[in-house]
């Protein structure tokens, strides 16, 4: 019997290497996400040492606080636009990579559908070779 062959292996190699792809992607948006959540917690921390620094301090303090308020409002703003368009990017990219798991699944699939078959196809001509071959032997001669 001749040697299994799937003539679509190269494009399922092609759709692994896709998946491996977008699976990377994925993981370099959810490390910028975390870098942006870690950046929020950061100015978080900013805000609240500033706060306990003005009840400590005096009035003169209070008016940079303000302004340093209004800074950190802004970031914080900033940060949450960063971080939403972040999470908008990391869900899409979970989309592509869920599509691309998809395509070579139905690939993969495929083959071991074909393989089954072909390894059917081989038992029984190998079934069929020792059934002539015990009639062979009954035979007389």
């Amino acid at each position: 019997m001749k040697r299994f062959s799937f003539s679509l292996d190269r494009v399922r190699a092609w759709r692994q290497e896709q998946v491996d792809v977008e699976e990377m992607r994925l993981a370099n948006l959810n490390a910028a996400l975390r870098a942006v959540a870690t950046e929020r917690e950061r100015v978080l921390a900013e805000r609240r040492e500033a706060e306990a620094a003005v009840d400590r301090g005096c009035p003169a303090e209070m008016i940079q606080l303000a302004n340093y308020r209004r800074h950190l409002t802004q970031r914080e703003q900033t940060i949450a636009v960063r971080e939403k368009e972040q999470r908008s990017l990391a869900e899409a990219q979970r989309t592509r990579l869920l599509e691309a798991r998809r395509q070579y699944e139905l690939l993969h699939e495929l083959r071991q559908k074909r393989f089954a078959a072909w390894r059917a196809a081989g038992d029984k001509e190998q079934e069929a070779l020792a059934a002539e071959l015990f009639l062979a032997q009954r035979r007389p001669v």
